[in-house]
């Protein structure tokens, strides 16, 4: 799964959540008659958009904790060589594939690996 905000979408999602919770309420709230549907409608639009906003809000939060997570992960191992094949070794500082067994830093960043 994309990112929330590398597809930029997040955005609209907000913008939706907000129609829903607030334009169209306040829109009914300005009509000079009362009905029971338009009141029924302004309150099933200010649920459904708050629990639209409420939603992306956790999503949000699970998603920068994880954010956090794997950073604290590339930073523990940013100066070693990971495996990724049969012979082929990646620095986890720049992305350089092209690494051997023996290298003991990076022909491309020139970090230095830890062992």
């Amino acid at each position: 799964m994309k990112k929330i905000n590398s597809i930029w979408y997040g955005g609209k999602i907000i913008l939706a959540g907000l129609i829903f919770a607030f334009v169209i309420p306040i829109g009914i709230g300005i009509f000079p008659f009362t009905s029971d549907i338009l009141s029924v409608i302004s309150k099933v639009s200010f649920l459904v958009g708050m629990l639209i906003l409420i939603g992306f809000g956790i999503w949000l939060a699970i998603e920068l904790h994880q954010d956090k997570r794997l950073n604290r992960y590339y930073d523990k191992y940013r100066n070693r060589m990971q495996k990724v094949g049969e012979g082929v070794y990646e620095c986890q500082a720049c992305g350089n594939r092209k690494l051997k067994q023996g290298d003991e830093r990076c022909t491309v960043c020139g970090a230095r690996f830890q062992k």
